[in-house]
């Protein structure tokens, strides 16, 4: 499998949920370490070459005279529709485009070098706006502020298709959350499918 270089992992800004304090939402399989030596060699040139593809959208775009809306809307509609095939959330497809557009509108493109830098910059920006967590990260901390100020447990949720990685993340975090001497309860959501409280148990006892 070729390495991903752009990030396909997005958070969608969702409302408060008074029920869960963490709702994770996985919908890709866990990526394995990177192979070295030749199998890493052609995996960053097939990363370099998903590069090109996205920036090939916007190839059209060099040389014209100041940009308007309506010569960007069917590139950024192709770009749009790319995005969401690669499993890109839709509003976070929209997101990125509606940024690249602001960036191009008025504008003249002399090359595609120009192009290329300037969608760039703008999806770098706009991605790592989106990906800057907007609550606390220190897990620990948080568990404490809720038992201490709330006196109810600290409820985590994992969401996800079959497949994605929720029980092996589970295990992760129940034995990081046991090291720190804290109690665990699990509970398997999932109970129509064969196994599902079986395999949670056996994850437990990690």
């Amino acid at each position: 499998a070729e390495v991903r270089k752009m990030k396909e992992r997005f958070l969608n800004e969702a409302d408060a949920n008074t029920d869960y304090d963490i709702i994770a939402n996985s919908d890709e399989e866990e990526e394995g370490e990177e192979e070295e030596g030749d199998g890493g060699a052609k995996k960053a040139s097939g990363a370099e070459s998903a590069m090109s593809s996205v920036f090939g959208f916007f190839k059209g775009l060099a040389g014209k005279k100041d940009l308007t809306e309506e010569d960007l809307a069917p590139v950024l509609a192709q770009f749009r529709d790319n995005l969401i095939a690669k499993n890109v959330a839709q509003a976070i497809a929209v997101k990125l485009c509606d940024s690249v557009s602001a960036s191009l509108v008025g504008k003249r493109m002399e090359s595609m070098s120009t192009v290329t830098t300037t969608v760039k910059r703008v999806l770098e920006e706009t991605l790592t706006r989106i990906l800057t967590p907007k609550q606390s990260t220190d897990l620990l901390q948080d568990i404490r502020d809720v038992r201490k100020n709330e006196k109810r447990p600290f409820v985590i949720v994992l969401c996800g298709v079959n497949g994605v990685g929720k029980s092996t993340s589970l295990a992760k975090i129940t034995y990081y959350l046991k090291g720190h001497n804290l109690k665990v309860v699990l509970a398997a959501c999932d109970t129509f499918r064969a196994g599902a409280i079986e395999q949670l148990r056996i994850h437990s006892k990690c």
